[in-house]
């Protein structure tokens, strides 16, 4: 069947998009990502698949510094819904950041959100002002100070501009409306909705979650993703966190606390369970059997 997804991430596989963006790109001069309504989950929208600058992406690193980009994000992100209006702001880290809304008719179906640009041009004096204001994520000074020389800056009227410019962009395809997205079969339906739990299964994705990105309600997205399948959602869902585990047991000598962590899983005990319960053997013993056999 063909159907219409109106959210954030068809927004982003749309050709005409696509088109439109990299224009956008150039003319404003910034990377941006494109955020589902909570911020959650977001698309990078450079096609290279870089989600943030080089700065940022290293001090997200940090679980407490990542956590309060978070709430930024999604605390900004409301007010330029609120506003139904793009706007710039200092971050927590005192970057500048961007949050432009975009609304499909009248339902808002993401955000771009991007920036992360330094508020003043990168000197010693501006740099040991940002690093104090950090100081408490214990960062290493040295690759700090590596990254911020190299993180961009602009002059608030240049940024404004480009606010303008993305909000401009946004109100477009407001008035494109459904035009933009193609019919989706369900085979491109089913797809996408991998696509999605693959890149975003170290969140805590729900059903509801998983429901409402294919655009189903929760009782129908059961009884089709079950059918596509062969296999209940939230088994896939194990499934595919597993295979992950997997694989960074065997190619990486990260600890078993950090392959947990990155292969979506809640805690240590529940990976370990899990993992024991599915092939009949704890995940430490698992990496030393592989690795021998290699």
């Amino acid at each position: 069947m063909g159907y219409f997804i109106m959210d954030y991430q068809s927004l982003a596989d749309s050709e005409k998009f696509k088109k439109f963006y990299k224009v956008l790109c150039r003319m404003s001069g910034l990377t941006l990502v494109l955020c589902d309504e909570s911020t959650r989950f977001r698309v990078p929208l450079d096609y290279r698949g870089e989600m943030m600058g080089i700065l940022c992406s290293f001090m997200r690193k940090n679980p407490e510094f990542n956590n309060l980009c978070r709430s930024c994000d999604m605390k900004n992100c409301e007010k330029a819904v609120l506003k139904r209006k793009g706007i710039s702001y200092i971050c927590h880290a005192g970057l500048k950041d961007i949050a432009v809304p975009i609304f499909i008719n009248n339902k808002h179906v993401g955000t771009f959100m991007g920036g992360q640009l330094l508020p003043d041009a990168p000197d010693e004096k501006n740099f040991r002002r940002f690093a104090e204001g950090i100081t408490r994520f214990g960062f290493s000074g040295q690759m700090l100070r590596k990254l911020y020389f190299k993180t961009p800056w602009m002059p608030q009227d240049r940024l404004d501009a480009a606010v303008e410019l993305i909000s401009i962009f946004a109100e477009h395809f407001s008035e494109l409306g459904s035009r933009i997205i193609e019919p989706e079969t369900d085979d491109r339906a089913l797809l996408r909705v991998k696509a999605f739990l693959h890149r975003s299964m170290t969140e805590d994705i729900t059903l509801m979650d998983a429901a409402a990105y294919a655009g189903l309600s929760r009782n129908y997205f059961c009884h089709w993703f079950h059918e596509k399948t062969g296999t209940p959602f939230l088994v896939y869902l194990k499934n595919i966190r597993i295979e992950k585990a997997c694989q960074l047991l065997v190619s990486t000598n990260k600890s078993i606390a950090e392959v947990a962590v990155l292969s979506g899983f809640q805690s240590i005990s529940a990976f370990n369970r899990t993992f024991s319960q599915n092939l009949n053997i704890t995940p430490r013993k698992y990496r030393d059997r592989e690795k021998i056999n290699r």
